[in-house]
């Protein structure tokens, strides 16, 4: 891929890491698409492009037993299905679309929906997706933008049997995988929104059982 032009000013920083070293910064739009960036219009918007998360298909790795109870998502009308992620202030925002549905398709992926009685319903209250910084480029001693980072999910989630509370779980899960290149906002939101609802099984399968 030919490196879009540079804006001025935009300088080619030797890497300064805390997780791993990459090598030639900017020698992709993936990486400029994780730069703090001001001015230039035309790389301005591909630095969005790049970097926007879509609906996703998220896959956990959950192993539910055989049952006749009805399961079901709930999500509240607190958790958005479009915004913008800001996290740390050492990356760019990253607009966020299809969020909800994207909570919706990892359950149905994980958990296999249906009904029954005693009904169980997993309600997610709070869902927010943001990232991390865990490498950063250096110019000189100053710190020039980060070169890799990790989706994070801060969730809150109740399991209803029945209509009635039977578990509650809180907590934060973070990628394994690290955003370094193109797609990577979208593969690490994804692994992200897997890990949560691994988590959450480990509450709902005991009930299920």
């Amino acid at each position: 891929m030919t490196p879009a032009p540079m804006c001025a000013g935009i300088v080619a920083a030797e890497p300064f890491t805390r997780s791993r070293e990459i090598q030639d910064p900017m020698r992709s739009l993936a990486v400029i698409a994780l730069f703090m960036l001001t001015g230039c219009a035309a790389l301005e918007q591909a630095q969005l492009d790049a970097v926007t998360v879509h609906e996703l298909q998220p896959s956990p790795n959950v192993l539910v037993p055989s049952r006749g109870q009805g399961l079901s998502l709930e999500i509240a009308p607190g958790v958005l299905d479009s915004f913008v992620a800001q996290g740390d202030a050492n990356l760019t925002a990253v607009p966020v679309n299809g969020w909800r549905a994207t909570l919706e398709n990892g359950f149905k992926a994980g958990f296999a929906p249906s009904t029954g009685s005693p009904h169980i319903v997993v309600k997610i209250h709070r869902a927010k997706l943001d990232w991390i910084m865990t490498a950063a480029y250096a110019n000189g001693q100053r710190l020039a933008g980060a070169a890799a980072a990790v989706a994070r999910i801060e969730f809150a989630a109740e399991i209803l049997r029945d209509g009635v509370a039977a578990d509650q779980i809180t907590g934060e899960v973070l990628s394994t995988q690290a955003w370094t290149d193109v797609g990577g906002s979208s593969l690490t939101a994804r692994e992200a929104v897997e890990k949560m609802y691994e988590k959450i099984a480990a509450k709902l399968i005991p009930l299920l059982g």
